[in-house]
């Protein structure tokens, strides 16, 4: 009998272990699996979205400086075929009377200039005859002729007279129109318009 209870007794004892073992390992793996998952979850999202920012802004960039090099190279172009003037002055020959206003326009090749010989209105005699504009367009000078005051102390009280020469000088080319404007007493008239033959080669 004694022997019996014996056997019994440590049957028991060996399940109960046995479980225990079972029950332990089934809680070790829950513990296990839980952090890991949630590792990998929050490392995967910012990576994504960098990623997606970097693509984006590149595309964007290449295209603006594409856009800046088609520009500067259509500025060049256009600055290099047009003449350009060198130099300008004009001398006042003469004032009177009058109310002539006119000019004529002469092209020389040799040198590289056009003169501007005219007659502008005044208030009175007493002006000189100014620049007030030389600049370019399209194969164009484009002349404004205008009148100031001179510094006399005492001036014949009539309308006015003030004959010019003005002349400019081109660094490379002669203009292929020349258009000359009088501006006087608060008006801006066309007074002529002239172009240069070139004689074929």
């Amino acid at each position: 009998m004694k022997r019996r209870e014996l056997l019994t007794k440590a049957g028991t004892v060996a399940a109960i272990g046995s479980m225990a073992g079972c029950l332990g390992s089934l809680e070790t793996d829950g513990d296990d699996s839980s952090p890991g998952a949630g590792g990998d979850d929050d490392t995967s999202t910012p990576t994504d979205g960098s990623g997606g920012d970097d693509g984006e802004g590149g595309g964007s960039g290449s295209d603006g400086t594409a856009t800046d090099g088609d520009d500067s190279a259509n500025s060049d172009g256009g600055e290099s075929s047009s003449p350009s003037v060198q130099s300008r002055n004009i001398t006042t020959t003469g004032s009177g009377c009058g109310s002539t206003s006119e000019a004529a326009v002469t092209f020389d090749g040799g040198s590289s200039t056009v003169t501007v010989d005219g007659s502008i209105m005044a208030s009175d005699p007493c002006h000189v005859a100014t620049v007030e504009r030389a600049a370019m367009s399209d194969g164009t000078l484009m002349v404004a002729v205008g009148v100031e005051a001179d510094d006399a102390d005492t001036c014949q009280q009539c309308l006015g007279q003030v004959q010019y020469e003005g002349r400019f000088a081109f660094a490379d080319a002669l203009p292929s129109t020349v258009e000359v404007q009088h501006t006087s007493q608060g008006e801006t008239t066309t007074v002529t318009t002239a172009s240069r033959n070139v004689q074929p080669h």
